[in-house]
């Protein structure tokens, strides 16, 4: 399994490391934990992006941490910002930034492994999302610039496979290996062997790579057709950020100075469930209204109805919202 993994990520992702620096875990979220655990004797804080995807927030702060947000500009998060702040750990999705979708360019990559360089510091690089790019050639990891730097890569089979399969993957950097190995050399592994070889099977004829090419169409169609929609029912309202790559993007809401809970409460009595945007923020929300919009595990078809019955709600929302002296 992760001699295929290894061919597969250098191939594909520019990951340079050995088999033995590949481990195999059941989800994102138990790599997370492994991790924190690993870190947690000589390190205490963990900068994040803010906004950023909430589950390493919530695994690290159980394992003790103190959590340190860091804002999130055009290029990704804020080096300025995390040089500032008492973080030594810093977690990134530089090649799809959850949520708002930026890429980080190759400079502030060099900067951010020259920050972990400097100080002693730790990266923790989430390559999310990093199969699913729709327009332009895929984004080289932050990992395959500096392999030997301290980086912990991570990623998943979960999204493009099937989200039923908790099968994940971590990269360790060389100078983390003794430790981890250590820590775990006694356990056992937590995802099944049956599964693991299935999937080795699958990668070494050619199906994983070939899987990825058809979702990346298929995700692509339902992406352009709810870009299509919004600009249909919603474009003098709403701008996208976000577009171009994954499972969602982003609606910011112009004009309407209502909440995102009386959008989401009046949407769900529609039948339409949207994640919170505010979850992905730390402290205030912003202060203009944006809502998450998925597609991954909808029908194309059903795409453009769910925008015009989403584009009905948040017009009688927003005719029912009280507004400021002056404001129409």
């Amino acid at each position: 399994m992760r001699c295929n993994l290894q061919r597969y990520l250098e191939r594909s992702r520019g990951v340079i490391c050995d088999p033995e620096r590949i481990f195999i875990c059941a989800g994102l979220q138990q790599s997370l934990d492994l991790v924190a655990h690993l870190l947690r004797g000589g390190h205490s804080t963990l900068a994040v992006e803010n906004p950023g995807y909430h589950l390493p927030r919530v695994v690290f702060q159980n394992n003790g941490f103190e959590i340190l947000p860091v804002e999130v500009g055009a290029g990704g998060m804020d080096l300025e910002a995390l040089r500032a702040s008492r973080g030594s750990i810093a977690y990134v999705t530089p090649s799809h930034q959850m949520p708002l979708g930026q890429v980080m360019p190759i400079a502030n990559r060099l900067n951010l492994i020259e920050w972990a360089d400097s100080g002693g510091n730790v990266i923790i690089e989430d390559d999310y999302d990093s199969e699913l790019r729709y327009h332009g050639k895929p984004i080289p990891s932050l990992q395959g610039l500096r392999p030997d730097a301290d980086i912990i890569y991570l990623g998943t089979f979960s999204k493009v496979l099937s989200p039923a399969l908790r099968l994940s993957y971590m990269v360790l950097p060389n100078a983390l290996l003794p430790g981890f190995n250590a820590l775990y050399r006694d356990y056992f592994p937590t995802v099944s062997l049956l599964e693991q070889k299935a999937m080795a099977k699958f990668m070494a004829e050619g199906h994983w790579e070939r899987h990825i090419r058809r979702m990346r169409i298929v995700y692509q169609k339902k992406h352009d057709v709810m870009l299509k929609a919004i600009e249909k029912h919603l474009d003098a309202r709403a701008t996208v950020i976000g577009a171009g790559a994954g499972l969602h993007m982003v609606l910011q809401l112009r004009d309407m100075p209502c909440t995102e809970n009386s959008i989401m409460s009046a949407a769900a009595a529609k039948g339409i469930n949207l994640f919170p945007f505010s979850a992905t923020c730390v402290g205030a929300a912003p202060a203009a209204t944006r809502l998450m919009l998925g597609f991954g595990g909808m029908a194309a078809a059903d795409i453009e109805e769910g925008i015009r019955i989403l584009a009905g709600v948040c017009l009688k929302v927003d005719e029912n919202c009280p507004r400021e002296q002056g404001q129409k």
